[in-house]
Parts: structure tokens; C-alpha cells; sequence
């Protein structure tokens, strides 16, 4: 990336000197943010110019699941100083998600990078989008016939981000109506987790089932059979010892 470096730094600059950014489609703003994301080029000007756009909009109906969870992941893959209008970025893509009838159109990379995006976020935006993204994400999945779309990637980011959520003092959803509220999504976690093959569980990186171990004990989850599977293929010396809290243990 560092030899590519110049080529985005010029295209940001040039975004960012367009007198507005209704030319783009948000599916072509959510791709740019994403490919400075991955590539690890956090050119402030540009995110900021995005942000301040999106908040600007009167709706969001051209954002699809793509769009909405590639822009949450972008943006809390980069500098959280990276743009002044992040906050109400997040606080406005929760509210139209939110507003949806349902989530039947978000496959399980969106749902997983939609909530891990949002839980990094959860110092810098309003408790009310906050609990309401939670808890509608959690109904959705809780409904859904089986978790056989997610791969171990998402499961962690899934678990890591509702664990973190149910932990954070200034944003509670440790409270006990959420607490009770997704427990259901932790107790359909727990039991695809039990019902995999001990061959499928084989191929789970360490940090991934390391990550599980730790937000299922975050989350107060109290079941022995789900524990015990996770035990006989979780092997800690072959991993970084982590301190165990949630800044730590994030994928991502």
C-alpha cells in the first residue's frame, strides 16, 4: 500500500475538492471507503467529506445492506479523529437500519460487520440508535432457521461485538431487559457452535476461538456443553496471551 499511497492520496484530494458528492452513488462511496480502509490510507479530508454528505442526505433509501455495512466497517477500521461528523454518521446509518421493515436483505457478512463496526463506535454515539441496532439485529438472528451462512470470522465479530455492547458502562444494554433480550442471540450462537462437527471446529483459528471464549464468558453465557466443545480445541499457548477485555480481543 505504501507504493499506492500517492495514487490515493491524489484521489482523495480530488474527492474531497468536488463541490458536493451527489455525483456518486452511495454503493461507489462505500467502495471508495472501504478501499482506503483496507488499504490502510486514512486520508481525513476524504472521510470527513463522506461523512458530512451522508449526514446531509433527507434519507437513505439508496443505502442497501452493502453500502450501510461497508461504511460502518470503513470508518471504525480508520482514526476515530478521522472526521468530526462521525458521531452523527453512525447515529443517522443505525436509524435507517433501524427504520427497516426487516433485515431479510442482510446476509450474514453484513450483519457481522454491521455491529462490529457499530461497537467500536459505542463511546461516540446515541444510546437510543445504539440499543436499537442491537436489538434489532439480535431479533433477526434469533428468528433465522440456522447459522449456517456464518463462517467462524463472523460468529466472533457477531459475539465480540454484542459481548462488548453488554459490557460498556456509559451505553447499557447490560441492563436486564437487553441482558434478557439477547440472550436468545447468544443461546442460538452457543448451540450451531455445539451442533458443529469437532472437524469443522479443527479448522477455527486459535484467536478466533480464543475470541468466542472470552465474549461468551463477557456475556455471562452460562453453558457447560458450550464451553467443554470450545475447551478441546482451544489451546492458548499457541496464541498471544491477551489481557482480556474488549479492546484486546476484537477481530475485525
Amino acid at each position: 500500500s505504501s507504493q499506492l499511497r500517492p495514487l490515493f492520496e491524489k484521489v482523495g484530494d480530488h474527492i474531497v475538492s468536488l463541490h458536493h458528492l451527489g455525483v456518486f452513488h452511495p454503493r461507489s462511496l462505500s467502495n471508495i471507503l472501504l478501499a482506503y480502509a483496507k488499504a490502510g490510507v486514512p486520508h481525513a479530508a476524504l472521510f470527513d467529506k463522506v461523512a458530512e454528505h451522508i449526514v446531509s442526505l433527507d434519507h437513505l433509501g439508496a443505502f442497501n445492506p452493502q453500502v450501510v455495512s461497508n461504511t460502518m466497517w470503513a470508518f471504525a477500521k480508520v482514526d476515530a479523529n478521522v472526521s468530526h461528523h462521525r458521531p452523527r454518521l453512525f447515529d443517522k446509518l443505525a436509524k435507517h437500519v433501524v427504520s427497516l421493515h426487516h433485515l431479510g436483505e442482510f446476509n450474514a457478512q453484513h450483519l457481522c460487520d454491521m455491529v462490529w463496526g457499530f461497537a467500536t463506535e459505542v463511546d461516540n454515539v446515541s444510546s437510543s440508535q445504539y440499543v436499537g441496532l442491537f436489538d434489532k439485529v439480535a431479533d433477526h438472528i434469533v428468528r433465522m432457521e440456522n447459522l449456517n451462512t456464518f463462517n467462524e470470522e463472523n460468529i466472533g465479530n457477531l459475539v465480540w461485538a454484542f459481548a462488548k455492547a453488554q459490557g460498556d458502562d456509559d451505553v447499557s444494554l447490560s441492563s436486564s431487559s437487553h441482558h434478557h433480550h439477547h440472550a436468545g442471540l447468544f443461546d442460538k450462537v452457543a448451540n450451531h457452535i455445539i451442533a458443529l462437527d469437532d472437524n469443522d471446529l479443527e479448522t477455527y483459528e486459535q484467536q478466533n476461538i480464543g475470541n468466542m471464549v472470552w465474549a461468551f464468558s463477557k456475556a455471562g453465557v452460562d453453558n457447560p456443553r458450550l464451553f467443554e466443545k470450545l475447551a478441546r480445541h482451544y489451546h492458548p499457548a499457541s496464541v498471544v496471551v491477551e489481557k482480556m477485555n474488549e479492546d484486546d480481543v476484537s477481530s475485525g
